[in-house]
């Protein structure tokens, strides 16, 4: 059966709405100074949630809008060309969406993806290891079960936007 890689309408829509969204949010100075002064976007932060495009791709049982792989797509690519930052945001985040939606708690997904979904929770992501890079089959960190708790046991590199993250989702074995 032959593909069809016409852009729907909505599609258009949703990459014009992005567009916008980063005319309005996104300048090459706001870019630079973040390179200059590595603190976290807060309010770029904000008005990408405001603007829904934190939660287009989560579920709708979370205040997403069911968004799918070509609309992450379509986000990714508008984000990006205005952005890295909140390309960014929008990648740690919504990979941290997606992995709690796929195995947290029922408690876990009404408070952590719905946080993300309306931008009260910042998460950040904690994969690459020295060794392993970004192989999560190659990690070693270990979660040993302490009572209630989990004791960690091994070293993360380059999580981005931990130092400012409400939460850090970390793979370990």
């Amino acid at each position: 059966q032959d593909m069809d890689f016409q852009e729907t309408s909505e599609n258009a829509a949703l990459r014009a709405r992005v567009e916008a969204f980063c005319q309005a949010h996104c300048s090459d100075e706001q870019e630079f100074e973040l390179d200059r002064d590595p603190a976290y976007p807060v309010d770029l932060h904000a008005a990408m949630a405001a603007e829904g495009i934190l939660g287009y791709c989560q579920s709708s049982a979370f205040g997403g809008s069911d968004g799918g792989a070509v609309q992450l797509c379509i986000l990714n690519e508008e984000l990006a060309r205005a952005s890295g930052s909140a390309c960014n945001i929008l990648f740690i985040n919504g990979i941290c969406a997606k992995l709690i939606t796929a195995a947290g708690t029922d408690d876990q997904k009404q408070r952590y993806v719905k946080g993300i979904v309306d931008g009260t929770t910042r998460f950040s992501f904690a994969l690459t290891e020295p060794g392993a890079g970004s192989d999560a089959g190659g990690i070693r960190l270990s979660a040993v079960r302490d009572g209630d708790d989990y004791v960690l046991n091994g070293t993360k590199l380059y999580t981005t936007g931990a130092r400012d993250a409400d939460f850090i989702l970390t793979v370990a074995r």
